[in-house]
């Protein structure tokens, strides 16, 4: 499950931005409200480029190397080999 964005100089997205994409971990379902210009169709987009290997659509004032697209990922310990390890470092963060 993705639950956010990390963007930084994509389109509208000037400096870094955190855009979390869930407000509860229970509901899978997702919806972009807003008024036009805000950047729903960014945030999309993005995820389009990151997953698909698309162009990105960097902002004007920025430099492709600066820029990022970074999506969370919300997965389950238990599905997952290396849990202690992966315990020990949450732990230590």
């Amino acid at each position: 499950m993705i639950v956010g964005l990390f963007l930084r100089h994509y389109k509208i997205y000037e400096n870094a931005y955190f855009i979390p994409l869930t407000d509860s971990f229970e509901d899978s379902f997702n919806v972009f409200i807003g008024n036009n210009g805000v950047g729903k169709s960014s945030v999309l987009e993005a995820l389009d480029s990151f997953f698909n290997g698309k162009n990105w659509n960097i902002n004007n004032n920025a430099n492709k190397n600066d820029s990022f697209i970074s999506p969370i990922f919300l997965i389950k310990k238990s599905e997952i080999q290396l849990a202690v390890s992966l315990q020990e470092i949450s732990e230590y963060f």
